[in-house]
């Protein structure tokens, strides 16, 4: 069957409903069913007799009081107090109206269970487990339902508060590629929904772009809303409830569903985080990691093929690109173990701090198996030993070897040692790939996490600040990490100097080398012997750049404090004495 004639591929319009939370209302008197808060009819028994029952000849549904709807009009009043004010949209279950209360003027949305599913029980069902699954979440980023009940005009229904945001599947068909930025901050936000709807035993289960809604605010990060949870499976249901979402029921989106979804297997917290690796994927890319000619076909991708790499010219991450990899692992236990797993990596990535997720399985013992054949036990042992005595140290060395990730976290003491430099190795390469500013913030974003190794970062962070121009804040680091010492801060300050120039980056070293040359000087006298080491790569500096006259002060200079030093710094001399006699020559 091809995907045309499969409505749950896409829906054909989203659910638009999502709100803001109205601290006005009372959360214990919103489900009374004996008094609906919103003026509708009032009902006696329970809520399940309401929306899941009707009375019954036979075993079968009465048609009577559902077959009388009417279409529902624009300023019409659906109950004492809410007047309909437009339709919002049209979804597979239902559909959502924006009505106003008339006493309060607050805006609310309305879900209508669609006429064509009055008679289908289990859609009755469906939706009324929808409106009590919503009522056990209290989180900003999930919309929170504020009456349900069942009107023998209109058929059943759920009040909602509404949100005036954009389903992410329209913005992502509008702008194909969104922003990684945006589209981790987006995720972030739905990965802190869901863990709320976690801990609660609620797997959300059909998590796609329409299923998002998103408000995009200038200057400010874009505010989320998560909807439609009327397929979840909430594992602390009762036995009725649990009936709807029991194993082997294939529900959910396709393009979305996670392999074990695929199949009607048991589904938990890892199937929606597959799903929001879709999701981030499609926000990336523009399309989704599968899709086959059929369902079919789209159901065995999931089950069997790699998603493809995110195209270089997207210029994503290698970080954004490691939490899509990992929540898209076919295994479940090869993804982020829980959904604040997934949260942490997002906001590390946003934050700059960097990002580390689990490998598979495969893969992890593969690499252990390879350094335990290169190594013997006794070395291995040996290396674990001396790293913990002198961590910072270790840490230095091993975050310029080229180490697999798994062997790193394997020699380094505690996690946190192994992501800074784990961190540290990934700003190294943002460096050489002339990617300074990313270099810069995930290197303070490695300080701001791990104070305790915030030594680590300096000179890299120096470095990647300096190529930036910002020099001023180079040198600022670089006199903190020494404590308040003048003299530690001109020695680090020429080395800072010493590396760019050995990268020839001259231009960008010679501000490092005039502050460390009057420190020195400020600190040790004008006879400084350590400030000629800088006169003489000012001089480098400056003849290199046409300015000769600043390259013979700082010759003659040098050459002044060495002749009465000649032993402290002899290459030097010589240097500065070579110059100046082809100075003179000229």
């Amino acid at each position: 069957m091809d995907f045309e004639e499969k409505p749950a591929v896409k829906d054909a319009a989203p659910d638009l409903v999502l709100g803001e939370v109205d601290a006005d209302v009372d959360d214990d008197e919103v489900f009374d069913p004996q008094q609906s808060m919103l003026g509708g009819e009032t009902f006696d028994g329970d809520a399940t007799k309401l929306l899941g029952e009707t009375d019954s000849v036979d075993g079968h549904t009465s048609k009577d009081a559902h077959t009388r709807r009417r279409l529902i009009r624009n300023d019409e009043m659906i109950s004492d107090v809410l007047r309909i004010k437009s339709k919002l949209g049209k979804g597979g279950m239902g559909d959502v109206y924006l009505a106003q209360h008339i006493l309060t003027k607050k805006e609310l949305a309305v879900k209508f269970l669609a006429p064509n599913q009055n008679m289908q029980e289990q859609r009755w069902m469906r939706f009324q487990q929808e409106a009590r699954v919503l009522a056990r979440l209290d989180h900003p980023g999930i919309i929170r339902v504020m009456d349900f009940g069942l009107s023998t005009e209109y058929g059943p229904y759920m009040v909602m508060d509404y949100f005036d945001g954009e389903p992410l599947d329209s913005i992502i068909s509008r702008k194909r590629n969104l922003d990684p930025d945006f589209a981790a901050e987006v995720c972030r936000q739905v990965a802190e929904a869901l863990e709320h709807a976690h801990a609660l035993g609620i797997i959300h289960r059909d998590i796609k772009p329409s299923n998002i809604l998103v408000k995009t605010i200038p200057d400010a990060p874009p505010v989320v809303r998560v909807v439609d949870f009327g397929i979840a499976k909430a594992t602390l249901l009762d036995k009725d409830e649990l009936s709807l979402t029991q194993t082997g029921q294939l529900l959910g989106s396709p393009l979305y569903m996670s392999p074990e979804q695929c199949i009607g297997d048991k589904c938990d917290a890892r199937s929606d985080i597959y799903s929001l690796g879709c999701v981030m994927y499609e926000a990336l890319t523009g399309h989704t990691p599968f899709i086959g000619k059929t369902y079919a076909d789209t159901i065995i991708k999931h089950q069997k093929e790699k998603p493809a790499p995110l195209p270089n010219a997207l210029n994503v991450s290698a970080d954004v690109q490691k939490i899509v990899t990992c929540a898209l692992e076919k295994q479940p236990s090869d993804r982020f173990r829980t959904m604040t797993e997934m949260k942490n990596a997002l906001a590390g990535y946003l934050k700059g701090r960097g990002v580390y997720v689990r490998r598979s399985k495969r893969n992890s013992l593969k690499l252990l198996g390879y350094t335990f054949s290169v190594l013997t036990v006794s070395i291995i042992i040996f290396i674990k030993l001396a790293i913990a005595s002198e961590p910072l140290k270790s840490a230095q060395l091993i975050a310029h070897m080229d180490l697999p990730d798994p062997i790193t976290s394997f020699l380094m003491p505690d996690a946190t040692v192994a992501e800074a430099v784990r961190s540290i190795k990934t700003a190294e390469k943002l460096y050489a790939n002339g990617k300074y500013a990313a270099a810069e913030k995930l290197l303070k974003g490695v300080a701001e996490a791990n104070p305790k190794y915030v030594n680590l970062t300096i000179f890299p962070l120096a470095r990647s600040l300096a190529m930036q121009g910002k020099y001023a804040e180079a040198e600022s680091i670089l006199r903190q990490m020494a404590g308040g010492d003048d003299l530690g801060a001109a020695r680090n300050i020429h080395v800072i100097g010493y590396i760019l120039s050995v990268e020839n980056h001259w231009p960008n070293a010679m501000p490092f080398f005039r502050t460390a040359r009057d420190l020195y000087i400020k600190v040790q006298g004008p006879e400084s012997t350590e400030a000629t080491k800088d006169m003489a790569n000012i001089g480098i500096g400056a003849t290199r750049a046409g300015d000769l006259n600043e390259a013979r002060a700082n010759y003659e200079h040098a050459l002044k404090i060495l002749s009465k030093h000649r032993d402290a710094y002899p290459n030097v001399y010589e240097e500065a004495q070579g110059w100046l006699r082809n100075y003179k020559q000229q």
